[in-house]
């Protein structure tokens, strides 16, 4: 099931648009915890990799999007694409004020 991030109850996987500096910004959350850097992916990389990927590591990824992806998504020019597993989204987000990019 594909929606909106309001009308589904508890995702399995939450995409979002970010510029390369938010990209950054979750990267440091993510490593703050865990350690671990988030990786990407390039090509046919929107529908084949970002999800898959995610949810069998179960860890955030991101992609430059393929062309079809990167349509669909209505993504921006500067803009790449991050899948997170919805579990992993409470701390990463209470990460964010810990990193370098908190006061930007």
């Amino acid at each position: 099931i594909i929606g909106a991030f309001e009308l589904i109850s508890r995702p399995d996987l939450v995409l979002f648009p970010a510029t390369p500096e938010q990209l950054s910004a979750v990267s440091t959350a993510f490593a703050f915890e865990t350690g671990e850097v988030i990786t990407g992916f390039a090509g046919k990389s929107t529908c084949l990799m970002t999800i898959p990927a995610a949810l069998v590591a179960n860890r955030p990824v991101f992609t430059a999007a393929d062309h079809g992806g990167r349509m669909f998504m209505r993504l921006k020019p500067e803009e790449l694409l991050i899948g997170i597993p919805f579990s992993l989204l409470p701390g990463l987000v209470s990460n964010l004020d810990k990193t370098v990019f908190a006061h930007h």
